[in-house]
Parts: C-alpha cells; sequence; structure tokens
C-alpha cells in the first residue's frame, strides 16, 4: 500500500512545498480518491449494461474526472484545489444522479454526509464550512428542481430501484468504514513519527547536554592544575614564596603541556558527534601506553592531594607498553574517566592500584579502587547511556553519567575490551585489553561506525 501510494503522490520536493497539514492529509486524498472512483467506475459500468446512458454519463464523466484530479496532483503538487475539485465533484455526481432518479431512489444522497466530512477533514475548519454550504446548497437545488421542473428522468422499475438502494447502502456503509479505518491509520502513524520526532529532539537535546559535561569535564582537570600552577608563579613574582627558577620553568612547562590538553579536548569534543555517526574516521597510531597513563595521573594530582588517595602503580616506566589507539581520545575520554572516577569513589586515604602487562597481542590495564563499588541496578547500563547511571563520590563529587558510555565507544573503535568486576575486598577493578603495536607502522584508519 504505501509503496503504491509513493507511486501516485508527488515527488519529494513537491509535497516539502505543502504545508504541515497538506503534508499529512496528501495520502489520505489519494486513498480517499481510490475509495471514491472505484464503485464510480462499476455504477458506470452497471449502467451502461442495464441501458441507463444518462446515468452512465454521469459517472463515468466523475471518475474520469477524479483520474485527471489525480494526474494534476501528481505532477503539480497543488493540494488544495485537487481536494476541492475532488469534493465538487463528488457532490455533483451525486446531486445529478438524484435529478434523474426517479421517485423511490433517493438514496444517492447517503453519500453527501461523508462528502462533507471527507472535505472538512481534508481542507481544514475554514474550507469545510465553505464547501459544506455549498453541497447542502446544491442537494438542496437536486431535490427542489424536479418538483418545479421537467427533468429527464432514467426509467426503473420497482425491482431495480430496490437493488440499486440496496447496492447504495452497501456501498456507502463500505466507503465510511475503508474511509475511517484509512483515517485511524494514518493518524497512527502520524503519532508514531510524531513520538519518533519528540524522542529524537529529546535526544539531540540529551546529546547536547552531554556534550556540555564533557566539556566541563575534561577542560576542569587541567584548569584546575593550571590554576595551581600560576599560583605557585604568582607567589613567586610577589615574593611571598622565594624564587626559583627550576621551579618556576617546571611551573610553566606545566602550563604549555596543560593549555595543550585542554585545546586537543576541545578538538576532540568539537568532533564527537562525527566519530560517533561515522562521519569522521579515527586514526589509530602507536601510542606508548604507560606515558599517557602518566599524564593523565599528573592531571588528577589536586583531586588526588586533596582526598589523600594513594596511587600504586605496578609497571615499569622503562618499559614500553605499546598500543593502538588515537593518544588524545585515549586520555582525555578513556583513561581520565577511569582515573576521575577512581578517585571520586575511593574513601579517604585508600589506595588505587594501576598495573599494565604485556600480553603478546594484548597489553592489559588494570585499575582497582577500595571505594563504594557499583549498584547493581546500573551496572547493565553502565556502557551504554540507557538510562541516568551518575551517583555523587565519596566526597560528594558530582557526575555527569556520560563518561563511561563515551569510554566504551572509543574503546570499540580501538578493538579494545573492557570487563569489570567487584573483588570481594570491596572496590572496583576495571580490566582492559589493549590491541599491541608490535611494530611502528603506518598510521591505521578505522571507520568510527558503532
Amino acid at each position: 500500500m504505501n509503496s503504491y501510494l509513493k507511486l501516485v503522490c508527488p515527488s519529494e520536493d513537491k509535497l516539502n512545498s505543502l504545508k504541515s497539514h497538506e503534508l499529512r492529509n496528501s495520502r489520505l486524498y489519494v486513498v480517499f480518491s481510490h475509495i471514491t472512483f472505484i464503485p464510480l467506475m462499476l455504477f458506470t459500468i452497471s449502467n451502461y449494461m442495464t441501458g441507463k446512458y444518462l446515468a452512465g454519463h454521469i459517472d463515468f464523466i466523475g471518475f474520469l474526472s477524479f483520474v485527471l484530479l489525480l494526474i494534476y496532483f501528481k505532477f503539480t503538487g497543488h493540494y488544495r484545489r485537487s481536494v476541492i475539485g475532488f469534493v465538487l465533484t463528488c457532490q455533483l455526481v451525486i446531486s445529478f444522479q438524484h435529478l434523474i432518479a426517479p421517485v423511490g431512489l433517493g438514496t444517492n444522497l447517503l453519500w453527501a454526509p461523508l462528502i462533507i466530512m471527507t472535505s472538512s477533514y481534508l481542507l481544514g475548519r475554514s474550507w469545510g464550512i465553505k464547501l459544506g454550504i455549498l453541497n447542502a446548497i446544491i442537494m438542496i437545488a437536486a431535490e427542489v428542481i424536479p418538483r418545479y421542473f421537467q427533468t429527464p428522468l432514467e426509467s426503473f422499475n420497482s425491482t431495480e430501484i430496490l437493488q440499486y438502494n440496496l447496492c447504495i447502502i452497501i456501498v456507502t456503509t463500505l466507503s465510511a468504514f475503508l474511509v475511517t479505518n484509512r483515517i485511524l491509520v494514518e493518524e497512527r502513524e502520524y503519532l508514531t513519527n510524531l513520538e519518533k520526532q519528540k524522542k529524537d529532539l529529546f535526544e539531540e537535546k540529551e546529546a547536547k547536554a552531554a556534550l556540555l559535561n564533557i566539556i566541563a569535564h575534561d577542560i576542569a582537570n587541567p584548569l584546575t592544575l593550571i590554576q595551581a600552577r600560576l599560583h605557585h608563579l604568582q607567589m613567586q613574582i610577589d615574593g611571598t614564596k622565594e624564587f626559583d627558577q627550576v621551579k618556576a620553568k617546571s611551573h610553566v612547562a606545566q602550563l604549555v603541556k596543560r593549555a595543550n590538553e585542554i585545546n586537543k579536548s576541545i578538538e576532540l569534543i568539537r568532533n564527537f558527534r562525527a566519530y560517533e555517526s561515522g562521519k569522521l574516521e579515527i586514526k589509530l597510531t602507536a601510542v606508548n601506553l604507560n606515558e599517557v597513563l602518566d599524564s593523565s595521573i599528573e592531571v588528577f594530582f589536586e583531586q588526588i592531594s586533596l582526598k589523600k588517595v594513594s596511587i600504586l602503580k605496578s609497571y615499569s616506566e622503562k618499559t614500553d607498553y605499546k598500543i593502538l589507539a588515537d593518544p588524545t581520545s585515549l586520555q582525555m575520554s578513556v583513561l581520565n574517566n577511569l582515573i576521575s572516577n577512581a578517585i571520586k569513589f575511593s574513601h579517604p586515604s585508600s589506595n588505587i592500584e594501576i598495573s599494565l602487562n604485556n600480553l603478546g597481542e594484548y597489553v592489559e590495564l588494570k585499575i582497582r579502587d577500595y571505594g563504594i563499588g557499583i549498584p547493581d541496578e546500573i551496572k547493565p547500563f553502565l556502557f551504554s547511556g540507557a538510562r541516568p547511571t551518575s551517583r555523587k563520590g565519596t566526597g560528594g563529587e558530582q557526575g555527569t553519567g556520560f563518561g563511561m558510555p563515551i569510554l566504551k565507544m572509543f574503546l570499540d573503535k580501538y578493538g579494545a575490551k573492557i570487563t569489570l568486576s567487584e573483588p570481594a575486598e570491596g572496590g572496583t577493578l576495571f580490566t582492559i585489553l589493549f590491541r599491541s603495536a608490535i611494530s611502528q607502522e603506518e598510521p591505521k584508519i578505522v571507520a568510527a561506525k558503532n
């Protein structure tokens, strides 16, 4: 049905020029035309076969008009003109048939309420009232004129009058059922599409909110470190603290490094939606995981100090743990999220253990805290983003609930695997298996499709 409607309806560019209610009802108009001209075609054939040529001519002209109006609508997209022509043709056909019908054959007028209802639905209240008044005038004229003026009448015997009356009652009832059913179908599809659009708008709004939260999350940590370094430099400049050139150079180097991280984070966020949708591709290069990991830990220096958490590293800084990844998203969206959550949900003065192991084709990263763990009810949705998973940390730290789904998205792009477990001693253990970059090859490009 839908394929046929696409065939007989105007092209997309013509439909897009219609008003919203016209676009919504254009398919209904095409369906109503078919519901009308199919029985009209049968009446035309029946009238000609029984020798009622005048009635046959009227039905044939009406049938031909419906076909021409559909063709006109198909190639011009003029909705209102086509519907007005359709409604007037319907009314004129039944009125002329009533003019020539003998006494007792008045069931033609059963079409009138259906026509008025259809015109009001297709054209709206204003045009519905106008055409309703016009149709009432035409029907009254068709009823009154034969009483005062002589009109040509078709010859029907009593049996034929009964047959025609029964036939018209059945056809109008069936047509009314089909029209009503189609309206309900179109209404249901319209409401479904409306609900989908509403859902899409809500998801887009949520996505924009998520991006804002990501910006706040990814930029806040380097900014905190920048503020701390600037504070130390300011104290040295003001003389409240003894000037130390070595420390000053270290502070400046950290400021430059964190400023670069913020720039990279902004670029990553700018391209996030493109990565997610697959419009932009991610370049995977050989990345030294321990170096990026040390940089991420350094970003959270202030939070670690404030909460008096100890970071216990179980890997050699002299060993290369090279993996295939994108260095910016690896630090900003993967490692920063894991370390930030480990600190957030750890108890003060507790430990966070981080280990790295080369496992041939894979490099294993483990981050384990001894905090409050993850509630069972949010575990199934932790990486999906299907429902909110944000919760406060042990120090009242706020969360967004978007970090882990984003982390999972980038790990999928790397071809990495993440698992979650809760040791008997409490806390949380995340284990990630990254693909090992055995040799420095040309950058690999993977499509950013989920």
